[in-house]
């Protein structure tokens, strides 16, 4: 059960609100996770246990939740902050829980900026933005989304947490697998934190 292997604060029994409102379905809980281990105990215990994990971060986008079976919905809001900036390297890495509008403050004191406008932009979290792809019109001048993102941290199905890419511009050791990651909606692994490229 999942009592056995993560806290209780992290385990809620709360119903689906906003866009999962009216679709007739609810999963079995809620998790909370507030760190990467335990996000791979989540992962872990439903490879073992036939439970599909659906990774959410502030519910902007609505996952295919209306397939049968049995799932868990893992939001990453507990995940947040910013580990690392380096504003003369414009560089920025941040758990996959943080609200871009936090992200966006603390760049902003440094007169710096991410180039992504989709709407409602700031509602998200830097996590579920990656994971969904997004752009928005800028990407015409400075470039997509996966042109930005210089590394992150996820954690497969089987619970193994996978570093990929790094936290500089010029970063070329082995393959690059970020870009399969960004866009694919949680389906290769839940994102715990993301390396990003401001601009000035």
């Amino acid at each position: 059960m999942l009592t056995d292997i993560l806290p209780s604060a992290a385990i809620s029994g709360e119903r689906l609100t906003g866009p999962w409102q009216g679709l007739g379905i609810e999963p079995e809980a809620i998790v909370h996770p507030e760190s990467v281990e335990e996000v791979s105990a989540a992962l872990r215990w439903a490879g073992a246990s036939g439970v599909r994990i659906i990774a959410v971060g502030s519910g902007c986008h609505l996952p295919a939740l209306w397939q049968e079976g049995r799932f868990v919905v893992l939001s990453t809001t507990r995940l947040t902050g910013i580990e690392i900036y380096e504003p003369a390297d414009l560089t920025l890495t941040a758990r996959s829980g943080t609200s871009l509008a936090d992200i966006d403050a603390e760049l902003r004191t440094h007169r710096q900026w991410l180039p992504f406008d989709p709407p409602h932009v700031l509602d998200h979290t830097l996590g579920g933005f990656v994971a969904t792809g997004q752009s928005g019109p800028l990407w015409m001048g400075y470039g997509e989304l996966r042109n930005h993102v210089l590394g992150m941290t996820i954690v497969s199905g089987d619970g193994r947490m996978l570093k990929l890419g790094g936290r500089v511009m010029k970063n070329v050791a082995g393959f690059d697998l970020l870009k399969p990651i960004i866009g694919s909606h949680g389906r290769l692994g839940v994102i715990t934190s993301v390396s990003l490229r401001a601009f000035p």
